[in-house]
């Protein structure tokens, strides 16, 4: 893929005798992703913090001994499962 500069996204070396310029690789890879909007971190923070919370109601109902309706622990599974993403 040919940037707006004509330089390639391949490791550039600055002389034939010389280490690849792995920082610029690195920022160039980086530049080429797109961003979340802020919509979008806000949507997954929330999926996170449910997530996290999730897994700790599960933790705390197996280490106390208390069962769970089906229904429930199915909820609080997926939403621990959704946000491993």
């Amino acid at each position: 893929m040919q940037r707006q500069d004509g330089t390639s996204r391949a490791i550039r070396r600055r002389a034939h005798d010389e280490d690849p310029d792995l920082v610029r690789f690195y920022l160039d890879e980086v530049g080429a992703t797109p961003l979340l909007t802020a919509e979008q971190e806000v949507e997954l923070a929330k999926r996170i913090e449910a997530g996290v919370y999730a897994a700790q109601l599960l933790r705390e109902s197996a280490s106390h001994g208390r069962s769970l309706s089906a229904a429930r622990r199915r909820s609080w599974t997926w939403s621990r499962r959704a946000t491993s993403v």
